[in-house]
């Protein structure tokens, strides 16, 4: 059995995998490669921001899977998302983000595509289907693009899981094997109330 080609094929660029650099915890020019405006599960109104490193050894390294970032917009989050929009217009030219917020206080996320910004990335831990301790690149704060590029962000330590409603959250196998039952969040016994 043969499979026939599409009649460009010649002309195709071949993609061939170079392995995956995962870029290291730290100070990075991103980029917005995508917005969208969606509802939190609260019920406010929310932006999703798809990035990308957008220079350097790593650029591009969240291409196939864009690094998410989620801010809402409202209430007690209204600081933050000005903070986030003042930090925007500061790694900007002057006149691209006129109009992002009109006099009557509508917000025009959709600016924002193809923008830059300073994130500083931090290593998060979460625990992965198979249950398993990992760590994911969270955009932990954003920075001046001046202050990544004069290599003025301090790498921040990795972010632990934390307990959820008071129940043990295995940090290491070590912890894991001691908590009896992992991956079930028992807690542990203490030693001394052990029945044998």
């Amino acid at each position: 059995m043969t499979i026939q080609l599409d009649s460009d094929f010649a002309a195709v660029t071949p993609e061939v995998f170079t392995g995956f650099m995962r870029p290291e915890p730290g100070g990075y020019v991103m980029r917005v490669n995508e917005v969208e405006e969606k509802t939190s599960s609260k019920g406010n109104p929310m932006i999703v921001f798809s990035l990308d490193i957008s220079e350097g050894k790593c650029k591009n390294a969240f291409e196939k899977y864009p690094l998410k970032y989620y801010q809402v917009c409202t209430g007690e989050q209204t600081g933050r998302l000005k903070g986030l929009l003042q930090m925007f217009k500061e790694c900007n030219p002057a006149n691209a983000l006129n109009g992002l917020v009109s006099a009557s206080g509508q917000l025009n996320a959709q600016a924002l595509k193809g923008k830059i910004i300073g994130a500083n990335l931090r290593e998060e831990e979460y625990i992965s289907k198979d249950g398993e301790i990992k760590t994911a690149l969270k955009a932990d704060h954003f920075c001046t693009v001046a202050d990544v590029r004069a290599g003025k962000i301090q790498v921040l330590s990795r972010k632990p899981l934390a307990p959820k409603n008071g129940v043990y959250v295995p940090q290491s196998a070590q912890d894991k094997r001691a908590s009896g039952i992992a991956g079930f969040g028992v807690p542990p016994l203490p030693e001394d109330s052990l029945p044998f």
